[in-house]
């Protein structure tokens, strides 16, 4: 998991602020995430993405698809 790009990712839904005084949605981010090495069926989800509107869901899913390797090995 790029801990980095789902940070990234959380921030772009609105969960962090570029200036001091940005409002913070606290209804938006990402959880229940999977642990590395945790197993992972197949068609279970990685992680939760909460979003305010669909249009900054489909802002973040193609960053979100690139977060998580499913194997035994990666290069991150």
């Amino acid at each position: 998991m790029d801990a980095e790009k789902i940070g990234r990712a959380s921030f772009l839904l609105g969960g962090g602020r570029q200036q001091v005084d940005d409002k913070i949605d606290l209804a938006v981010g990402i959880s229940d995430l999977k642990k590395i090495g945790e197993s992972v069926q197949r068609d279970e989800p990685l992680m939760r993405v909460h979003a305010r509107t669909n249009e900054a869901l489909e802002q973040v899913l193609p960053l979100l698809r690139t977060v998580a390797v499913i194997g035994d090995e990666c290069d991150l």
